[in-house]
């Protein structure tokens, strides 16, 4: 399946922690010179609930909205370290208000805890080939965290749907006519100010969003830099990451009523449930917001092209232009309001 560089979970909830190729897991495990605790058979609740607290106060400083995105982060982090074992996971978008707030920290102490160095970047284009042939080159050389940074369009298209859901992703080589299947086991992460999610993304992401509540966030003055934390106790992190999995496997996986998160059912199993389970809020509970947000931004689209198609590039009052206006602008309006 892939090449790991530190412990991670197998299928059956039981740790990985020996070097070499584990034929149940289909791994291979290398450290890669860094030496990590032993994780016990059988952590309590209470341990899981106590490793949860140290992940989470690495980023402490952050501004999230509310605890359900300092959920997301916290679950972007146990995906990646794990990520391997699971058939589809989402993409976890940190996003805020304005530049300045962190977003690009806590995607690079995600990606350091997981795998020792901060996650492959990418850019995001309005051009479909373009993007296409981005992602193939990433999952070739088999990066295991993957951010798309400073997003500046939309989130959306069928590549990126592909390789958050499916277990392998094909395409055509640049400058040939070879095509090849790359497996998905990458996480996704994407930062951006205000980032819009278009389409069908809108129920393959998780929102962590950031609102510093200041006017230069870039100002701001901390006692600790939450990278070079990550980076100095990489091993200990790793650890508890998985602490909280193998705790509640061994408590039997309970679900704790949690709702159903289509397409990554797995994922919600695994990773999710323990999160809800040592008493953090439910990291998909921001969903909905996302959806409001894609519905917004594609109805004022709208409005504008069905605008543009009746009065053209004129200037004129508003009141002129709504007067008997016809019956598809009048449409378009309303899904606005409703919006």
């Amino acid at each position: 399946r892939a090449i790991v560089c530190a412990p991670t979970l197998r299928d059956d909830g039981s740790v990985l922690q020996e070097a070499g190729y584990d034929q149940a897991a289909a791994l291979l495990y290398d450290p890669c010179g860094i030496s990590f605790r032993l994780v016990s058979d059988n952590p309590t609740q209470l341990e899981a609930q106590a490793a949860a607290s140290r992940l989470l106060s690495l980023v402490r400083h952050f501004n999230f909205i509310n605890e359900g995105a300092r959920s997301v982060w916290l679950a972007c982090v146990l995906t990646a370290v794990v990520r391997p074992i699971l058939p589809p996971a989402p993409m976890f978008v940190i996003d805020a208000p304005t530049r300045g707030s962190g977003k690009s920290k806590l995607a690079n102490a995600a990606g350091i805890i997981a795998t020792g160095r901060p996650p492959a970047t990418m850019s995001l284009v309005d051009d479909v080939d373009e993007t296409r042939k981005r992602i193939l080159a990433l999952l070739i050389q088999g990066s295991p965290v993957i951010n798309i940074d400073n997003v500046d369009v939309p989130i959306g298209g069928a590549a990126i749907c592909t390789v958050l859901t499916e277990q392998s992703y094909s395409d055509r080589i640049l400058g040939a006519s070879e095509i090849v299947q790359v497996p998905t086991t990458s996480t996704w992460i994407a930062t951006g100010n205000n980032v819009v999610i278009s389409g069908d993304m809108t129920r393959r992401v998780l929102v962590a969003r950031l609102d510093p509540n200041c006017e230069r966030p870039e100002d701001r003055k901390f006692d600790f830099d939450p990278v070079a934390v990550a980076r100095q106790n990489r091993a200990d992190f790793v650890v508890d990451a998985l602490i909280i999995l193998r705790a509640h496997a061994v408590a039997g996986r309970p679900q704790c009523g949690i709702t159903p998160f289509g397409s990554f059912e797995m994922w919600s199993e695994v990773i999710r449930a323990p999160i809800v389970w040592v008493g953090l809020a439910d990291p998909i509970l921001g969903r909905q917001s996302v959806v409001e947000q894609d519905g917004g931004a594609s109805a004022v689209a709208d409005l504008l092209r069905v605008w543009h198609s009746v009065h053209g590039d004129r200037e004129l009052p508003t009141r002129q232009a709504l007067n008997n206006p016809p019956q598809d602008l009048l449409g378009a309006i309303d899904e606005v309001i409703g919006s």
